[in-house]
Parts: structure tokens; sequence; C-alpha cells
């Protein structure tokens, strides 16, 4: 059921593991999860702006601020150049785990031969974004800031990023 598989290991025990998983059941699954549970998620439509911001200007470097449940870094890892990555910072530990685990599962050895390994251009951190992103101002060439964090504090997150 879901994203979970019984298996029967040599010894002849069964248990329980995650199901090796393509990227895009991920979306669907997040997608599923966000209408029935009305969650503030990017979603297909502004997910299909956002990946066709991210093939026109090709960045190597996407930077994130508010990873949530990692729906927005997976569409946009869809699409960057193979060698660029997409960088989520998220401060709520709880949103940043869950970030981790799909971005993880993305990167699934069970996908269609030929299809890229997305979750490999996904790095998820945790922290505050503004004092992530002075730690980071001096090694860090953004070329593309996705602002999807708390609305209260988007003022800070530009301040913040204005160096880079």
């Amino acid at each position: 059921r879901g994203d979970r598989e019984q298996v029967q290991t040599p010894s002849g025990a069964v248990k329980e593991r995650l199901k090796e998983v393509d990227d895009e059941w991920i979306l669907k699954r997040l997608e599923r999860w966000g209408r029935q549970d009305m969650l503030p998620m990017v979603g297909p439509k502004k997910g299909a702006i956002l990946q066709q911001l991210v093939l026109e200007k090709q960045p190597q470097v996407v930077y994130e601020i508010g990873a949530f449940l990692g729906y927005s870094a997976i569409t946009m890892a869809q699409v960057v150049p193979e060698t660029a990555k997409v960088i989520t910072v998220e401060k709520d530990w709880k949103f940043m785990l869950a970030a981790k685990r799909f971005a993880w599962q993305a990167r699934g050895e069970g996908r269609i031969p030929g299809k890229p390994r997305i979750g490999d251009r996904i790095e998820v951190r945790w922290g505050e974004a503004c004092e992530t992103l002075r730690k980071e101002a001096p090694d860090l060439r953004i070329d593309l800031l996705f602002i999807d964090g708390s609305s209260k504090e988007y003022l800070q997150y530009l301040k913040a990023a204005e160096p880079l």
C-alpha cells in the first residue's frame, strides 16, 4: 500500500521497505496528499510555470527558500541541466526531513532505463534561510532564487540574497 512493499529476505522473513519509485510517482503522491489535507504546495500548475522559468534560464544553481515537502525542488530538478543543483532550505526540521526523504526516494535505483536520477540534483538543508544565505554568500553563486518560505519574511530573504 502506498510507497511501501513487503519483501522476503533470504532467511524467509518478511519485512517492509520503501518501494523504488520515480519522481513523477512522488509528485503525484504529494499532489494527492496536498489536496486531501489542503496543504499549501506549489502544485502542478505553478510547477509548470516554475519549470518554464528554469528551462528558459538554464541555471546551474537554483536556491529555494522553503522546502516544505520537496515538491517544488523535485519539479525544478526535473528540468535543470544535468550538472545543476537545486539547493532547498527549510527551517522546520519535520518538513526538512520529509523533503529529504522524498528527494532520497527520487534517487531510487528502480527507474526506467535512461531516465535521470532527479534526487541526485537536490540538496535539502536545514536552517534559517537568511542566516544560511549570509554564511554561504562568499562561496555560492545563485543563478535562480525561488522564495517560497514564510511570506512575512520575504523582504528579509531578498536582503540576505542581495549580495549574491
